[in-house]
């Protein structure tokens, strides 16, 4: 590989020689975090052939020109910031203001910087150690706005970054390496939770769909949901990789996981003597005068569920279903339809359509691309 490089280089500067020009083809910088073989899995990073493209259209011409523009920034020097950060009290209270200044572009010259990305960079005067000055206190209203959804690149993205999920360190590393699937498979995972009907095209966003509420409603492991699972079992893939673990202990153990998740579900009969974990911080609920609540409230634990819903008073053992299963499994009629009623890992009651066999096969053979 690193001797086709000064030669795809040297093709390329018909192409971009101003970019070009900038590198030293005789002594180009190649680092473990360029080339390194112990890292390569399915295949190397896609990489321009130098030969200059013939009869692109305007997506492929994007696509080509992106590739090129990654691979020459991958020689160029660092970018290098000068960030000020002061720790400040005003009034008892402490705060921090940050500054950042590009002091040398490197690689992000070859970016076009966006004029909000432009205006982010904000310098801070020189600060001495415990001077004061007078100041006017402001205060300034804003909004904070949800989590977008996800379209298919950014859950790509999400899938390759799982670690960023997850909050134990060691399976953050493990899946700092694979993420979700490979880079092969990632697509295809996303394409069989279309066409299975669990998750919807909405323009160019991913939206879930009430049959995918439910399956996830339906999981009762919250293990399975999480890909902390992952991350495990990716840690322990690596230790049999380094002779740490026997594969059939590995093989054992998810035998074992497997019995205890069917069990667990076939023994999932509702516990009399107390209503059910909170779903934002796990204690106790307990019962109110006029709904139910979280037994940490004190604390500042938000979840409050209300023992009507959309015009339908729940009864106590539904309220327990809830609670404990997070799906009722036997429909309700609300406003003369019927509907499931779900509890959200965000504590809210939803309700969906009735998951159907044959409405998911239909679902299925219209999302099937035709050969």
């Amino acid at each position: 590989m690193k001797p086709r490089v000064p030669q795809i280089m040297e093709q390329l500067k018909k192409q971009r020689p101003e970019h070009i020009a900038a590198l030293d083809l005789k002594a180009l910088p190649f680092s473990k975090r360029i080339i390194n073989d112990k890292k390569v899995t399915d295949h190397h990073a896609i990489i321009p052939t130098g030969m200059p493209p013939r009869k692109f259209g305007t997506n492929e011409q994007l696509v080509y020109e992106a590739i090129v523009t990654q691979f020459i920034a991958a020689f160029y020097p660092a970018c290098i910031k000068n960030i000020t950060s002061v720790d400040g009290i005003a009034n008892e209270v402490p705060f921090q203001a940050k500054g950042t200044q590009v002091m040398e572009p490197g690689w992000n010259a070859l970016f076009p910087t966006k004029k909000k990305a432009a205006g982010d960079q904000q310098i801070l005067p020189a600060f001495a150690k415990g001077e004061t000055a007078l100041h006017a206190p402001f205060l300034r209203e804003g909004k904070t706005s949800p989590p977008k959804h996800f379209t298919e690149n950014s859950l790509l993205g999400a899938m390759e970054a799982a670690g960023k999920f997850v909050e134990d360190d060691k399976l953050r590393e493990a899946l700092k390496e694979r993420g979700i699937g490979t880079p092969a498979t990632r697509a295809a995972i996303i394409e069989t939770l279309l066409r299975r009907n669990y998750i919807r095209r909405e323009k160019k966003q991913l939206r879930c769909t009430d049959m995918g509420r439910c399956l996830v409603a339906l999981i009762k492991d919250p293990l399975l949901k999480s890909p902390e699972l992952t991350g495990e079992w990716e840690k322990k893939l690596k230790q049999i990789e380094h002779g740490d673990l026997k594969a059939d202990t590995f093989m054992a153990e998810i035998t074992d996981y497997i019995r205890s998740m069917i069990s667990k579900n076939n023994n999932s009969q509702l516990d009399n003597s107390r209503w059910g974990s909170c779903p934002l911080c796990g204690k106790e609920v307990i019962k109110g005068k006029k709904a139910y609540g979280c037994s940490d409230w004190k604390s500042g634990c938000p979840f409050v569920l209300e023992p009507e819903f959309r015009g339908k008073k729940l009864s106590p053992h539904q309220i327990q279903r809830l609670l404990q299963q997070h799906i009722l499994p036997h429909p309700v009629r609300l406003e003369n339809e019927l509907r499931i009623l779900i509890l959200s890992t965000q504590g809210l009651p939803m309700d969906l359509t009735p998951p159907s066999a044959k409405r998911q096969n239909s679902e299925e053979k219209k999302n099937t691309p035709q050969k």
